[in-house]
This record gives C-alpha cells, structure tokens and sequence, in this order.
C-alpha cells in the first residue's frame, strides 16, 4: 500500500484525486500531531506551566483531529476496498502495537495485562476511528446527523459502564466533532480563510491559553477526554451533560481557530501531516516507557516544559520523515495481503 493510500485511510476516503490533495488539510495534521507529542510528554509534569499547557492542548487538538478525519470520510461507503484498507491501516496496526505495549509494560513493570479490546496509551484512535468509518454511510442517511450525534454525546454517559472497551467512551465523546467534519462543505471551510479570520483564530488560542493557565489546577483532566460515564466524573444528572456540552464547543472553537491559522499552501511539514499514522503509533510506542517508569513526572522548572514543546515538535518532524516511514513501514503496515479473500471476477452475461 502507497504512502497516499494510507492517508486516504487513515484520514478518511476523499472525492479528489491525490494530485489534487489539499495541503491545507496535511499542514493541520502535521501542527496537530505534533500537539499530541507535547501532550504526551507534559501529562505527567506537576508545574503550572505544564498543567496549564496540557488544558490548553487537550481543549482541542483531537476534536481538530477527528473534525478534520470527519471532513475527509465523505466517500467512505464501505467498499471492498476501502474496508481492506480500514482493516489493513487501522485495525492490523493497533493489533500489533496493542502487543508492542504489553511488551514495554513487561519490560519495565515486569508485569503484563493484554486486554485486546481495551486500548493501551493512545491507541484507543485507531478503534474510533475505525468505528466512525464503519459508522459514515448510516450517518450519511440521516436528515440531521449532527443533531444526533449530540444527543448520543449527552445521554451515552449516563451508562454507568461506559469506559475504555473498544473506545466506546471516546466513540461517542468525540463522535460530534467527526459527524461536524462528515457535513461541512468546501464553502464552510472558506469562511476560516482571510486575514481577519486568521488573526481572529490566534487571538482565540491566546486567549484560551490565558483561560487555561488560571483554570487548569481545578479542571479536572477525565472532562477533557470525553470517555467516561458521568458517575465515574462524580457528576449529577445536570452538571454532568452541562460540563460535557462546555467542553463540547470549546472543543469546536478551538478546532476553527486552530483551522484557520494554519498555512493553506504546500510547506516541508506537510509530508509530517501525510504521515501521521506513522508518527502517531511510534511515538506512543517511544513514550509509553517513559510513562510506565516514571521518567516523565516531576515538579520541574517552566523550562521543561518548554524543551518539551521542542522536543514535541522536533519529534513530530523527525518521526514523520519520509526515510523514517520508509524505514518503519514493515511495522506500522505490516503486509496483510493473506488476510483478505480475492475478488471474484466478474461473471459475463
């Protein structure tokens, strides 16, 4: 499978063809996986820079990620082939890396517990976008499926179950922002360019800094993730949806802005948003020892947090290189053509 096959799958099938791919959308990406480095490595540092920085980031840098996965799943119908290609770059993938954690878990712990069906670190992605692609055709069908899917976003927490098996919580926390995605048109997205609109996305992400920094040591982190039921947030039957609905359009907001101050043309980090599948699966595997030992938590100064959001970025850039996924395919893509039964011919009339 080509690198631009991969994206179409991890991404979301689109209608164009790949010469006439959208840097737009490879630029975001590229900001947004790096976004998700940063946070990885700052989750666990106890300073107020730090903990203001991860509020900030965990806003909005997947709700981007899935709105823009949503965005890209129009012509997702569940062919054949774009099935081969959800099980090949999203389901054989997690599989392999679910089995890689267990190992570092064994490594480090000396213990293991291979839960298949319960993600490990950041894993949980790859099986919610899997169900969001699988899901994208009944979308599709319905007259108001945003509408929908918010009603699914407030009343599935009500399930006292609800948690990290298969991704439900997340399928259903994050499902707006991918249905969001799934309806904009070309037209929508036009009112986020312009150089007003631009500079009014950076004032946003500014002042949502500004917001993060005085609220980040009272938020509670389990309302950002959008995966658990309300009873395990300790919320009542009213501040539990509230809260919810809050970070739900904080999340949409942050998306827009974060949209719009992204460069439209073709730039070097580009080919990182293209590969964001391979950076987003070897730095989990990278950072996931880290997080088991303890390395990455402390009370450190507010210049480490920001060599981390160096590091996050010079990661992001590194990890998706193009000699770096070419070196890493064999694991990140493993061959799986054994997997899928060959395609009858067709039969003459």
């Amino acid at each position: 499978m080509t690198a631009s096959n991969l994206e179409t799958a991890i991404v979301g099938s689109t209608a164009r063809p790949a010469k006439q791919r959208d840097p737009w959308f490879d630029n975001a990406r590229a900001i947004l996986i790096a976004l998700v480095i940063v946070g990885h490595l700052v989750e666990e540092m106890s300073q107020r820079s730090a903990d203001a920085l991860y509020t900030w980031i965990y806003a909005f840098h997947m709700p981007a990620f899935v709105l823009v996965s949503g965005y890209l799943s129009k012509s997702f119908t569940a062919s054949p082939r774009q099935s081969r290609a959800l099980v090949a770059t999203l389901l054989v993938p997690y599989v392999v890396f679910r089995a890689i954690h267990e190992l570092e878990r064994y490594w480090v712990t000396g213990s293991y517990s291979l839960k298949l069906f319960v993600p490990s670190f950041a894993l949980w992605f790859l099986l919610a976008l899997a169900v969001w692609r699988l899901l994208t055709p009944v979308l599709k069908v319905l007259r108001y499926p945003a509408l929908f899917a918010v009603v699914l976003f407030v009343l599935a927490p009500f399930d006292q179950s609800l948690g990290s098996t298969f991704s439900l919580g997340r399928v259903f926390g994050l499902l707006p922002y991918f249905v969001v995605g799934l309806v904009l048109e070309h037209r929508h997205l036009r009112l986020l360019s312009g150089t007003v609109v631009r500079w009014a996305g950076a004032v946003v992400l500014a002042a949502g800094f500004a917001v993060a920094w005085v609220v980040a040591p009272v938020v509670r982190r389990g309302d950002l993730y959008l995966r658990g039921s309300y009873h395990s947030l300790s919320e009542g039957w009213i501040s539990g949806p509230a809260h919810h609905l809050v970070v739900l359009i904080g999340g949409l907001v942050g998306s827009a802005a974060i949209l719009a101050i992204t460069p439209r043309g073709s730039h070097w980090f580009a080919v990182v948003g293209r590969n964001s599948l391979t950076v987003y699966l070897l730095q989990a595997a990278l950072i996931f020892p880290l997080k088991l030992n303890g390395t990455l938590h402390g009370d450190w100064d507010w210049y480490v947090t920001a060599a981390a959001v160096v590091a996050g970025f010079t990661g992001a850039a590194l990890l998706g290189s193009p000699w770096v996924e070419r070196a890493t395919r064999w694991l990140v893509r493993p061959p799986t053509g054994w997997l899928f039964a060959r395609e009858k011919a067709p039969q003459p009339v």
